[in-house]
């Protein structure tokens, strides 16, 4: 006889369980190195958690389109949003030429998207008076790109300017040019705790003038890119 079929099946090896063909049935536990499908194409489902087709789908705890399962210290797994990665970009062009000093730099005009591809997020950057505010805290990267024009072959020294509290500023990097139609470039990674306190400004500081720093409307020659790096 190759087959036994019973309605019952009685533990009676003192806690030990029932063992078929390799199978331990204890103690409403199910102990298997395999569980092979038995249900046409419908998988096999444990707890909720169906498996099918080398498919693993977990269809509790509020599952949504590209969110990742994570845990809490004690292992509990939950579905959350994806984070991460560059959330925002944004830049700005100086739209008009300045002669000599100027701190702090205007006359901005953020940059819309680009011919081919788009930015990701919506900047939320806002500039006043020379002033930019950022959206919310974080790594952020500023990288400043400066020409000068015409004028006389003097020194122009040019920062990135931040606030560590409400009214108090402080140079973050520093470039100069000292002869005409030259540019520089400088590059600060900011973390803003608190996006009332952290703000950026830029700054010119020229021994004469009669030094141009070029700007324009529609070709990135002085102008500022923020990129979020990455949330506290």
């Amino acid at each position: 006889m190759s087959e036994v079929k019973v309605d019952t099946i009685s533990e009676r090896t003192a806690a030990g369980g029932v063992t078929i063909d390799g199978v331990l049935l204890k103690d409403s536990i199910l102990n298997t190195d395999n569980i092979a499908e038995k249900t046409a194409a419908a998988g096999v489902t444990i707890d909720g958690v169906l498996i099918k087709d080398s498919v693993l789908k977990i269809p509790g705890g509020s599952p949504g389109a590209d969110k990742v399962l994570t845990s809490d210290a004690s292992g509990n797994a939950t579905w959350v949003a994806a984070s991460g990665g560059i959330s925002v970009i944004s830049q700005w062009n100086m739209d008009t030429s300045f002669n000599g000093t100027s701190d702090p730099v205007q006359n901005w005009t953020e940059a819309g998207t680009p011919t081919t591809g788009t930015l990701p997020g919506t900047s939320g950057i806002t500039e006043s008076s020379g002033e930019f505010a950022l959206p919310s805290t974080g790594y952020w990267l500023i990288a400043w790109q400066v020409t000068r024009g015409g004028g006389a072959n003097t020194k122009c020294r040019y920062y990135i300017v931040t606030s560590s509290a409400s009214g108090v500023w402080g140079n973050r990097t520093y470039q100069e040019t000292t002869t005409n139609n030259d540019n520089c470039q400088s590059v600060f990674i900011l973390k803003c705790d608190d996006i009332a306190e952290n703000e950026v400004r830029f700054n010119c500081q020229a021994d004469t003038g009669t030094n141009t720093t070029t700007g324009s409307g529609t070709t990135f020659y002085t102008g500022v890119t923020f990129i979020k790096l990455a949330d506290l």
